[in-house]
């Protein structure tokens, strides 16, 4: 879809790109895409009158992470999870027609909890770029040092420390389920498919025994079709 096209050039961007993707933002909005992206854009900005602020929240995330390449904490880590994560989830309940604010809180928990998964399912990966996104002090909570951390030391307490963030990205799909009403559940099921598919992913990774430093976990054809039915399954409409 174009909005996964826009999510994926934006990460893929440098400052001088995503300098060019916020003036095609604007030409969009205004009627008057330039390029491609846009051209391909404006019709479901148009049909589905898609949040403008939440396609600008996806390019400061971007920029982000041109700019920030370690948190010290979850609050400095937090607005990277609304932008990069929260911000695609919003847009995407938007297409499914959510606008509630119960939808926009479902929203906000359930990007946080697909970001955490991913942030821990690409923590070798992303020290291979410089960066990581595992707080400071979620690390030094359990007694495994940032010279650890750079040397890939896996022991006792980096298992606990990347416990600690599969707890916190469970909570967080919770937190997603809790907050959503009856009139937003309507239009949720692709969103609950999406957010199983990402469950099992963390539970993979547990499961694993967090082998992040050596590999990037993965879910196999049939793991993902037995989450989605599972999703599908157990989704009620409201009452």
């Amino acid at each position: 879809s174009a909005l996964h096209e826009f999510r994926g050039a934006v990460r893929e961007s440098g400052a001088d790109a995503i300098a060019v993707l916020r003036g095609e933002l604007e030409a969009v909005y205004a009627g008057r895409p330039a390029n491609e992206l846009g051209r391909r854009l404006r019709p479901a900005v148009e049909r589905f009158q898609l949040s403008r602020e939440a396609f600008e929240d996806i390019v400061l995330g971007a920029a982000m992470d041109l700019e920030i390449h370690r948190y010290r904490t979850f609050e400095g880590l937090e607005p990277y999870l609304f932008r990069t994560g929260s911000s695609v989830a919003l847009l995407s309940l938007e297409i499914f027609g959510c606008r509630t604010d119960s939808a926009k809180e479902y929203a906000r928990w359930l990007g946080y909890g697909i970001r955490l998964t991913e942030i821990l399912r690409d923590v070798g990966e992303d020290l291979d770029r410089g960066r990581s996104y595992i707080p400071a002090a979620d690390l030094e909570r359990f007694g495994y040092s940032e010279a650890d951390f750079s040397a890939r030391v896996c022991n006792e307490a980096f298992c606990f420390a990347m416990d600690y963030q599969y707890r916190q990205a469970r909570a967080c799909f919770k937190k997603a389920r809790a907050v959503l009403d009856s009139a937003a559940r309507a239009a949720a099921l692709s969103a609950e498919v999406m957010a199983a598919l990402q469950e099992r992913l963390l539970e993979k990774i547990r499961d694993s025994g967090y082998p992040v430093f050596e590999r990037r976990v993965s879910l196999s054809a049939p793991e993902k079709l037995l989450a989605a039915a599972g999703a599908w399954w157990g989704w009620k409409p409201p009452s």
